[in-house]
């Protein structure tokens, strides 16, 4: 699945060397939508004492997938509020994730989401070359997680057959496919450009049925 996109020169860089600025588009499994001069999209940004490291803009909907009590599955959707707020305890600028075995440098951003209690949207980016980056020039969003409350949304997940769940992006470096290397190939950024996308596109946040609901 191809993404259409722009990079544009990030004019906040001169002031803060390793920030990345991601303008994203994605339209149905995780939906971050961004339109220049737009009122509905969400701004978070995040920084350590040596400045911001990231900044994120866009209006994000997630296309989720869950078991239901009658054993089948269903869909529901969820709109990220946009008054949502930057998790500053977890988010990190410089954080070692491990995932799958596999540990990876991280830059790291939470959301809470606003009015939504027990659900959370975490996004993971690393300069790491292992996720096709020029390394130390890029940075590449390889993974996101959805922390979902279904008991919080009743209306949108309606007869769930568990109360929580957890979504995320399965990695396996092993693999002969890059599949599960999706987000990073598609949604990256050189540390002066920002990535930016002027119409929704697709993304998938797990195709795995083995790692998980599909999401």
């Amino acid at each position: 699945m191809s993404a259409s996109y722009k990079h544009r020169r990030s004019s906040m860089h001169s002031l803060f060397n390793d920030v990345i600025r991601i303008f994203i588009c994605l339209l149905g499994l995780i939906q971050l939508s961004y339109e220049a001069g737009g009122s509905s999209k969400g701004d978070w940004q995040f920084g350590d004492p040596k400045g911001l490291c990231m900044r994120l803009q866009a209006d994000i909907s997630l296309y989720l997938t869950y078991y239901r009590n009658d054993g089948q599955q269903h869909d529901g959707t969820v709109h990220v509020p946009t008054t949502s707020k930057v998790n500053v305890t977890d988010s990190s600028c410089n954080k070692t994730v491990t995932t799958n075995g596999i540990t990876v440098s991280s830059q790291v951003l939470i959301l809470q989401l606003d009015q939504m209690p027990g659900w959370s949207l975490t996004f993971a980016f690393t300069q790491d070359p292992r996720f096709h980056t020029d390394n130390g020039k890029q940075y590449a969003l390889y993974q996101i997680n959805v922390t979902a409350n279904y008991s919080s949304c009743s209306q949108q997940f309606p007869d769930a057959s568990e109360l929580t769940y957890v979504y995320y992006t399965p990695i396996d470096l092993n693999k002969t496919s890059d599949d599960n290397l999706e987000l990073a190939e598609a949604l990256y950024a050189d540390n002066d450009h920002s990535f930016y996308c002027p119409s929704p596109n697709k993304f998938p946040i797990n195709r795995d049925n083995v790692a998980g609901l599909p999401a």
